[in-house]
């Protein structure tokens, strides 16, 4: 099996081993408004948005942060600027936690996305409950039928979907499910190598309509002004944040690339 095909049967064990715990969560207070607006809080005309994303460690780069708080972390991002943010809750491969996503929710403003391998209906349920105003789907990680499916259970809940593609073939399917938010991953997941040039041709072919996000390999300002001027709308950046000894001023240098 490739990387991801032994992360997601991993995760399809866990899911069995934790579906009973999900009907027991308590659902997060959210008041009156709902859900808040993920689409909106990243597609500002004029200026390229930051995801900001939190995560302990990862399979590719290991440990990223050795005293880690997320709703310290999430403060800061807000902050420094973020237009939302993306919290990490696989525990096996991120070191993640769902308690990550609740703490960083109750600490600010901002959308919150959850990012894991959301592979089972029950996860978009236990998503919402946890708080999430948007949820990471990786296309080659469900298939067409699932994908749909899953886009639709979020959009019912009012939560927000951002579809991860990394090539023509998962974005051929992606654009059959109704996704509106469409990440292209300049990792490949099967290996876990990165080339932003894959974002950098896969834009033309993204409808006018959808909102765009370019995710991983984005470390410098440098990086964020070629993916604005390819015309994407936000900017999903974790290893470069996590490892910066000043993050606001990191967060600086991304929103006001030139």
């Amino acid at each position: 099996m490739n990387a991801l095909e032994k992360m997601i049967a991993h995760k399809r064990r866990e899911i069995q081993a934790n579906k009973m715990k999900i009907k027991s969560l308590p659902s997060f207070a959210r008041g009156s408004a709902g859900c808040r607006d993920f689409k909106k809080a990243i597609s500002r005309p004029g200026r390229i948005s930051v995801i900001a994303e939190l995560k302990r460690r990862s399979p590719s780069a290991g440990l990223l942060i050795r005293v880690y708080d997320p709703a310290g972390i999430a403060r800061v991002y807000e902050d420094g600027g973020a237009g939302a943010l993306s919290v990490l809750t696989d525990q096996r491969f991120f070191g993640g936690t769902a308690t990550d996503l609740v703490q960083a929710k109750r600490s600010v403003g901002i959308p919150v996305m959850r990012k894991d391998f959301i592979i089972d209906d029950s996860q978009v349920l236990e998503s919402f409950l946890l708080g999430a105003d948007c949820i990471l789907l990786i296309a080659r990680a469900l298939g067409p039928m699932a994908l749909a499916r899953f886009v639709d259970q979020a959009k019912k809940l009012g939560m927000a979907s951002l579809v991860e593609i990394h090539d023509r073939h998962d974005l051929e399917w992606t654009l059959t499910c109704g996704a509106d938010i469409i990440g292209v991953n300049n990792r490949d997941l099967t290996d876990f190598s990165v080339d932003i040039r894959t974002a950098l041709e896969l834009k033309p072919m993204i409808p006018a309509d959808c909102v765009t996000v370019c995710e991983s390999g984005i470390r410098s300002g440098d990086d964020v002004a070629k993916i604005r001027d390819a015309g994407f709308d936000a900017v999903l950046v974790g290893e470069a944040l996590m490892r910066s000894p000043r993050v606001r001023d990191k967060m600086q240098e991304l929103i006001c690339a030139r």
